[in-house]
């Protein structure tokens, strides 16, 4: 787990997803650049998660390459929890660029998602997830369909207390997912912490 910026605030709000997670695989942390480049090179790593906005920081841009060399070379990587959360809409554009994917930031709303069980690079592990959910996320656009692993419909709409009941773009998507190389990347915008989020992170992450 990449938390470069953010360890205490991500603590704090996503108790449920890092009690679930310790509970099943043994979970080491980096909270600096020297520590996350020692793991990324520790040949028993499974998985990395991106909990944090800290890898779009310069001083953290070895950490940044050397994770992209991993991805590539047949690891799986997600960036969710504070990610999405604390990243401005540039770094995150950059961020995606740097993957050569099209990604980029879109809206930002509660509504509820549908799963994409025909996920190219998920199908066959997705028996468990939810069918459908509410969240708030930050969304992206410029998803391939067979990349989206969870999508509005045409009966969603913005879900909130202070807006209208307003449709949403169909094409801006919480969660994708996506193969790198010989590796996989994933993201998820939910910016709340949504216990339904759990196992689409787990899943993800191939845990």
């Amino acid at each position: 787990m990449l938390s470069l910026s953010s360890p205490d605030l991500l603590a704090s709000i996503n108790e449920h997803f890092l009690s679930t997670l310790r509970s099943k695989v043994r979970v080491i942390q980096a909270l600096n650049a020297r520590k996350a480049l020692q793991y990324l090179a520790d040949t028993n790593l499974k998985s990395v998660y991106v909990a944090d906005e800290g890898i779009l920081e310069s001083k953290n841009s070895e950490v940044f390459s050397s994770l992209i060399g991993w991805v590539n070379a047949g690891g799986i990587a997600v960036t969710g929890s504070l990610f999405p959360t604390l990243a401005s809409p540039l770094k995150l554009d950059r961020f995606f660029k740097k993957w050569g994917l099209p990604w980029k930031m879109g809206d930002y709303h509660r509504t509820t998602f549908l799963l994409n069980r025909s996920n190219r690079q998920l199908s066959s592990h997705s028996a468990n997830l939810m069918t459908s959910y509410s969240m708030k996320a930050v969304h992206l656009k410029g998803v391939k369909a067979e990349d989206v692993l969870y999508a509005p419909t045409e009966d969603s709409r913005v879900e909130s207390h202070v807006f209208g009941p307003s449709k949403v773009n169909l094409s801006h998507v919480p969660v994708a997912y996506t193969r790198i190389g010989d590796g996989f990347l994933g993201y998820i915008g939910d910016v709340n912490a949504e216990e339904e989020s759990t196992p689409v992170i787990l899943t993800m992450l191939r845990l």
